[in-house]
């Protein structure tokens, strides 16, 4: 699968006329929807580069940036088993990203996650990671890292197309499916590390209002503490992907707030 999907992708690439479009925005979609960052993907060095947090977390990644080694640490989790299943590390100061094993996976993502961590933590897990090589190292632009599109392929395994009339660039990956499903996948996404480990879950709403705001694509989720013989309410949720927000019930004003953080 992973050669036949480098192959779809070289061909793309070879029809992707560098001149005609060098000073020109390339859009990107992520199983239909679009990912829209600012700066947005471009062209350097006659190969198309994204950006990896969009294109990650709409993958259903979660992004960590560290910031003594400038690594880039994705996670995938699984969001009902709340487990990691696989984690890589960019590094933007060289050509090649590490697959971590399997095996070290979520021993990987507890040291990460950690308040104290550094990359020395993790030394075994990376020594035995297998390297991949990339076309070009990570660009940082605006603050924004961006990667070579063939790498998605590499170390996502997903299937690419491109559109020469439009500019386009479309992903389409092994995510959520359904609008509850993304809703769910993106919210937990957006959550801190702290909240992804026991005894913490994210939940669809107990509320019995929450089905009558799903008629209007309006999700509702509870943070909670689950514990054998009670649960302990953190936070309550609504995703609205009519317009793409994350709302928090406030407990003062007894109401639902745009939350700042997981707006960003």
């Amino acid at each position: 699968m992973k050669k036949r999907n480098l192959l779809v992708l070289a061909l793309a690439l070879m029809v992707l006329p560098s001149m005609a479009y060098a000073q020109r925005d390339v859009k990107l979609t992520v199983n239909g929807k679009p990912v829209v960052s600012k700066p947005a993907a471009f062209i350097a060095s006659d190969r198309t580069m994204v950006p990896v947090r969009f294109v990650a977390e709409a993958l259903d990644y979660q992004v960590l940036w560290n910031e003594g080694s400038r690594d880039i640490l994705l996670t995938k989790m699984n969001f009902d088993t709340n487990k990691p299943e696989q984690a890589l590390v960019l590094k933007t100061d060289a050509p090649r990203a590490l697959v971590i094993e399997k095996k070290d996976v979520s021993a990987f993502y507890e040291a990460t996650t950690k308040d104290t961590f550094t990359m020395t933590d993790v030394d075994g897990y990376l020594n035995r990671a297998k390297v991949v090589n990339l076309e070009l190292k990570p660009i940082i632009k605006e603050d924004r890292t961006f990667i070579p599109l063939r790498a998605v392929v590499e170390l996502f395994d997903q299937n690419i197309s491109w559109d020469d009339a439009t500019s386009t660039v479309s992903i389409v990956g092994d995510v959520a499916k359904t609008d509850d499903e993304i809703a769910g996948a993106w919210l937990y996404n957006k959550l801190p590390a702290e909240y992804k480990k026991p005894p913490f879950k994210l939940i669809k709403s107990l509320s019995p209002k929450r089905n009558g705001l799903a008629e209007k694509h309006i999700y509702a989720y509870d943070l909670i503490e689950d514990y054998p013989d009670h649960i302990v309410t953190i936070d309550r949720y609504h995703l609205d992907l009519n317009e793409s927000v994350i709302y928090k019930y406030d407990v003062s004003k007894d109401g639902w707030v745009r939350d700042p953080e997981l707006n960003k």
